[in-house]
């Protein structure tokens, strides 16, 4: 599973994300428990904009290992990117508690409270 879970890495690294996607894949089918495989999965799909497969992988690693401080605030960025700032806010929240100096789940949580009130020239 080792060798097919850092080719992932090394294609992530080179920008091939369908390669790397595939090869999580297949590293979470020799061993479903692989934190690290949900997680970087999770990073390639939300690249991919492919955000509820995304979601679901971080779900699945914060499954496995929830004091993953780093699938948190990922799994906020892509609630974000969906709309649901709410949960978002809170998955902010839960990262800082377990590592109250992490500086860009601080920053995602203070972005993820600013709600555009409208777009163009005229807000709502």
């Amino acid at each position: 599973m080792i060798i097919v879970y850092n080719l992932g890495t090394v294609l992530q690294d080179q920008g091939d994300l369908t390669g790397a996607t595939a090869a999580y894949e297949k590293a979470l089918a020799l061993e479903p428990a692989a934190v690290e495989a949900h997680y970087n999965l999770g990073t390639v799909l939300q690249d991919r904009g492919l955000l509820p497969d995304a979601v679901a992988h971080y779900r699945q690693a914060l499954a496995l290992r929830p004091d993953y401080a780093e699938a948190l605030n990922n799994l906020g960025n892509a609630l974000k990117e969906q709309g649901r700032l709410d949960e978002a806010v809170a998955c902010f929240g839960r990262a800082l508690a377990l590592r109250p100096d992490y500086a860009d789940a601080h920053s995602n949580r203070l972005s993820g409270h600013h709600r555009p009130r409208g777009h163009g020239l005229f807000p709502q």
